[in-house]
């Protein structure tokens, strides 16, 4: 309001409002503060008496902002006035929260400054005011005051407009974590020697194909025993159709088992994932020479 100049008419009541800000600001040399906002952003500035009877008026008692009045009214955001440390509220125990940032992990961990401390948080804890006061006590023994759902969520939706992003290698996303999994899974100890196999629940690699077949029930088994449970039978589906550039990866495939007999078998399938390591040959000499 100040930037854009007091309206006509309203000079009274902003100083008014001014000398309840100046007070929470500067409790020692408010009316210092009072006088020199009236002489910075008056337009003009109140006469000296007037500014000497609200000088008066906030010796005697303590006022709130008139929040409610304009034009005070056309500018207030109570949410964010709450996180001030002179807004309202700030008799009570109040912090500043400021700096918001995520690291873009799955899941993501967020950040933000409390009193000027660093508290890390959870996506529910930056969600729901009571589990944000428990994350500050735990951390910086710091108990902020309680909002109501309505305001602390004005709170944060403006936090976020300004907040940092950082991203993070792609091992520490869900992506990464079943990409690490799945190669673990069709390249481990337990392969199938020949496509009959499959059905014991072992992946089958196919050198000339360059694909590695197997069960979906045996990933999933695979990913359980492996505490993997960040995605849904979905959600896998979809990873395994983007391995294949989002073509058909699964379907009935027709093998031959070892009696001679051809069968069919409803399989998955990925790009062979290449783990060879060409190890180059050493000349030993036959003497070891002292």
């Amino acid at each position: 309001m100040f930037s854009q100049g007091i309206p006509e008419g309203t000079r009274n009541t902003v100083m008014f409002a001014a000398a309840v800000g100046a007070k929470k600001e500067q409790p020692d040399t408010w009316k210092q503060r009072l006088e020199e906002i009236n002489n910075k952003f008056g337009t003009p500035p109140l006469p000296a008496s007037e500014i000497v009877t609200i000088q008066s008026q906030h010796e005697k008692k303590e006022y709130g902002f008139p929040c409610e009045q304009e034009p005070l009214k056309s500018f207030c955001n109570k949410a964010l006035c709450k996180t001030k440390s002179c807004g309202i509220g700030s008799h009570v125990q109040h912090v500043e929260i400021t700096g918001l940032c995520v690291v873009k992990s799955e899941p993501p961990v967020w950040f933000c400054d409390v009193g000027g401390q660093r508290v890390e948080l959870t996506t529910d804890d930056l969600q729901t005011p009571q589990r944000f006061q428990k994350a500050c006590m735990e951390q910086i023994h710091i108990m902020p005051p309680m909002m109501k759902i309505a305001d602390w969520q004005q709170v944060v939706s403006l936090l976020m407009e300004d907040m940092s992003e950082i991203d993070v290698p792609e091992e520490l996303t869900y992506k990464g974590q079943f990409m690490d999994l799945l190669e673990a899974f069709c390249d481990g100890r337990v392969q199938a020697q020949s496509f009959e196999e499959i059905s014991l629940g072992k992946p089958y690699t196919d050198e000339e194909e360059g694909l590695t077949y197997f069960r979906l029930e045996a990933l999933l088994k695979f990913l359980r025993n492996q505490k993997f449970d960040s995605y849904s039978r979905g959600q896998i589906q979809e990873r395994l159709k983007e391995l294949n550039d989002n073509a058909t990866a699964n379907g009935q495939k027709k093998f031959k088992t070892t009696k001679g007999d051809w069968k069919n078998a409803r399989v998955w399938w990925v790009p062979a994932f290449n783990t060879e390591v060409q190890v180059p040959s050493i000349e030993v000499e036959s003497e070891v020479p002292f």
